[in-house]
């Protein structure tokens, strides 16, 4: 039996490879080794679970300075040299003198120098060096390593000593945004897997253009979608548990990571107030898995007319300081059942929305007045979403809270409009598990 090895160095990847059942499907086909945060197998009791694949603690390759300061400065250099209107953006959004020095120096010299950086990125693969991981890999012998979260400096070591031993890898892109947002993509793989189309074009154009890589690139749905596809639990329990009425419009607002929307529950509030205001509304607020929030762990709040939902909200400190309980995919599941629009901000849960077939509001405003480099107006300019907007009638844009209030309104009485799934991005949506196994079985491993 062929063995795989598979990276999971953030609770995200555990989530979206173990808790779609995506692992448990692969290991009846091979013989798998997993790497992972011992908090992760310990929380989730993963060993007494899965007798069949073997679990391993991860060795992260991002802990030697020289190899943080390397990292970064190509990082730096990849915004330059792929240029890209999210790059330029961020830059202009440094908010302190020290940031913009800081990324100006990592650039220097000769900032668009294609030569420059790819010394500097076979500088960074030499330099790597982890015993442990080296004698993991030459005793293991596997036929396949799979990275995850190949974007960051966190699976490196696996991946060096992996090409050192001539094993095929596989580099499933963890998202549709980080190719033009995050896009340190500093090794060659024998196959990469992205969401659409759009990703495939921007992977050759931004990361195989400026490495020098010819890479197979194979269009692939994002896996964490496909629970929404089978076996849909029941919501009428979710309902009576929040004090839904039968004639109320759900609205569910999925909050962001605060970092990033830092007045964001000053937006929360006034909803809360229209809501207790218009009897025929009810809102839904789900908080961000890493957001730090006031409320207690697992204590939500329930109101008139509203519900604040943090039974998803845990501490952890894994490196995304995010954590995700088993029931995770049956609450979200249950709320975007129950749900007559979703409230976000630019946000991937965007398209979860519209896997619902639901009518999506984007919050284009600012609580509190905002130059534009700080305002959450920029997030709609990044590459990834721009193309988003305006390309189904089910997503609407809310410029201000009263153009919020007059979309909630017109939901109460029936009249905004949703219905456009995403069949247009993502190609048979809810196969994406078999595809994948599909093409690691007949194509990779074959």
């Amino acid at each position: 039996m062929k063995k795989i090895l598979i990276t999971l160095p953030y609770y995200y990847n555990f989530r979206n490879f173990f808790m779609t059942g995506f692992i448990e499907n692969l290991s009846k086909d091979f013989e798998l080794h997993v790497v992972l945060p011992q908090e992760i197998m310990e929380e989730h009791s993963l060993v007494e679970k899965y007798p069949k694949i073997e679990f391993h603690e991860i060795v992260f390759s991002n802990k030697r300075i020289v190899d943080r300061l390397l990292f970064n400065l190509l990082k730096s250099r990849i915004q330059y040299l792929q240029n890209t209107y999210t790059y330029r953006i961020k830059r202009s959004s440094a908010k302190s003198l020290s940031e913009r020095i800081k990324l100006l120096l990592l650039s220097l010299p000769f900032p668009r120098s294609k030569y420059l950086f790819r010394s500097l990125r076979n500088l960074y693969g030499f330099l790597l060096s982890n015993s442990q991981v080296k004698v993991f890999i030459e005793e293991l012998k596997p036929d396949l390593l799979i990275n995850t979260q190949a974007h960051w400096n966190l699976e490196h070591f696996y991946k060096k000593y992996a090409d050192y031993h001539g094993v095929k890898s596989l580099n499933i892109v963890h998202s549709w945004d980080v190719i033009t947002t995050k896009g340190a993509f500093l090794f060659d793989y024998t196959t990469v897997i992205v969401w659409n189309r759009v990703n495939r074009l921007e992977y050759h154009y931004f990361v195989d253009r400026l490495n020098g890589f010819q890479s197979n690139v194979k269009e692939i749905g994002p896996l964490q979608f496909d629970p929404y596809f089978v076996n849909r639990p029941q919501a009428g329990d979710l309902k009576r548990e929040y004090g839904i009425n039968t004639n109320q419009k759900v609205l569910l607002y999925a909050t962001s990571v605060e970092r990033l929307v830092p007045s964001e529950m000053k937006i929360v509030d006034m909803l809360i107030s229209l809501v207790q205001e218009v009897d025929d509304l009810f809102l839904v607020v789900r908080l961000h898995p890493q957001r730090a929030t006031e409320l207690e762990e697992n204590k939500s709040i329930k109101g008139k007319n509203y519900y604040i939902d943090s039974s998803q909200n845990k501490s952890s400190s894994t490196l995304d300081n995010a954590s995700f309980s088993d029931d995770f995919f049956d609450n979200l599941i249950q709320q975007m059942t129950i749900s007559d629009a979703v409230i976000n901000v630019a946000s991937t849960m965007t398209l979860d929305a519209l896997c619902f077939k639901k009518p999506v509001i984007q919050i284009a405003f600012d609580a509190e007045e905002s130059k534009y480099s700080e305002s959450v107006k920029r997030y709609y300019q990044y590459d990834h979403f721009k193309n988003l907007v305006g390309s189904t009638k089910s997503i609407h844009m809310a410029y201000s809270f009263e153009e919020l209030s007059e979309l909630a309104i017109a939901l109460s009485k029936g009249k905004l409009q949703g219905g456009s799934g995403l069949e247009w991005m993502i190609d048979q949506l809810g196969t994406s598990s078999v595809k994948l196994t599909e093409t690691i079985k007949k194509e990779i491993l074959a």
